[in-house]
């Protein structure tokens, strides 16, 4: 007997296949490049969450033919209650692979909202009138029969990932108010205030001789320490005050350049370039600036490039000295 296909409880597995697997894929994509290829890592932070969210279908579709292949189901099939028998005599991986695809394409019309819209109501009519979606035309009939239970508990679960996603989103739209946000950071050696990025973590770091603070940025991969020293007498020329930094930082900076003169917020710096001797791929540059007794120096440790980044750093840095009296 053949069982005419429902559409509803394909829509509700796709839905929570799509609900589960696509910030699944993302957040794996998110630690791999941020381990292994920050540039990369960059560019996803500072995009569009919706845009990368429907570049991530095109390789949920393949996830979740894998997943047909090795388990013949998914977690939305499966609780729904949907089977998608392959045809005999077919390779299995070619089918589910062309398939998804063209599910990709056909039914959620790439991803692109009104496009969509128009797919998955011309597929909807389609099973409603109990003709096979256009996938799966010259195939086996796609078995979507659910009792109610089935689909109770579909709902439940579709209820729970959506909330969840809502969450998610909520925090990446907060991260991205962040990387264009700023907040106000006083000084508590001058007690004068500074406007820098809200992406920025503050606090003081507990160090043997004078003080010292640690700014971090998750979402820019950056971090950055600002050091400051009051000196016995005045006097130092600051390239001798440079030189004892860098043999001080030497098993944590491997600075390859010289010391550059520049001005920072209209007083006299120095400035040079490095790499982490923990961390492989972190590049350094170090900022030193002496006004009479006061000594002061910022490091910034950066993994991978991005103009949002290079940008936040200058202007930390540049805010921070703004402070310095």
């Amino acid at each position: 007997m053949v069982i005419s296909p429902r559409p509803w409880p394909r829509f509700w597995a796709r839905f929570i296949d799509n609900l589960l697997f696509v910030p699944l894929l993302a957040f794996a994509i998110g630690l791999l490049s941020a381990l292994y290829a920050p540039d990369i890592y960059l560019q996803i932070a500072t995009m569009n969450s919706s845009l990368f969210g429907l570049l991530l279908l095109p390789f949920v579709a393949l996830f979740v033919a894998l997943c047909m292949v090795a388990t013949g189901s998914t977690p939305g099939k499966a609780i729904v209650g949907v089977r998608v028998p392959a045809p005999s005599g077919r390779s299995r991986i070619g089918f589910f692979l062309g398939r998804e695809f063209k599910v990709w394409a056909a039914g959620l019309g790439l991803g692109i909202p009104f496009v969509a819209l128009f797919t998955q109501i011309g597929q909807y009519r389609r099973l409603a009138e109990g003709k096979a979606a256009s996938y799966d035309e010259g195939n086996p009939a796609v078995v979507a029969n659910p009792s109610k239970v089935r689909l109770g508990a579909a709902i439940v679960v579709v209820m729970g990932l959506f909330a969840g996603n809502i969450v998610l989103r909520v925090e990446d739209q907060q991260a991205s108010h962040n990387l264009a946000a700023t907040q106000t950071w006083v000084n508590p050696v001058t007690k004068r205030p500074a406007t820098i990025g809200k992406t920025w973590r503050v606090e003081e770091m507990t160090t043997d001789s004078g003080r010292t603070f640690y700014f971090a940025s998750n979402e820019l991969l950056a971090e950055a320490l600002l050091g400051y020293q009051r000196l016995s007498s005045e006097g130092m020329e600051p390239v001798v005050y440079a030189d004892a930094i860098k043999k001080a930082v030497a098993s944590d900076v491997r600075i390859n350049t010289e010391w550059k003169p520049l001005t920072v917020q209209g007083i006299p710096a120095l400035r040079a370039t490095g790499k982490s001797v923990k961390i492989s791929d972190a590049s350094v540059e170090v900022t030193i600036v002496v006004t009479g007794r006061d000594a002061w120096r910022t490091l910034v440790f950066a993994r991978g490039n991005s103009p949002a980044q290079s940008a936040e750093k200058d202007k930390l840095v540049q805010a921070i000295f703004g402070t310095a009296d």
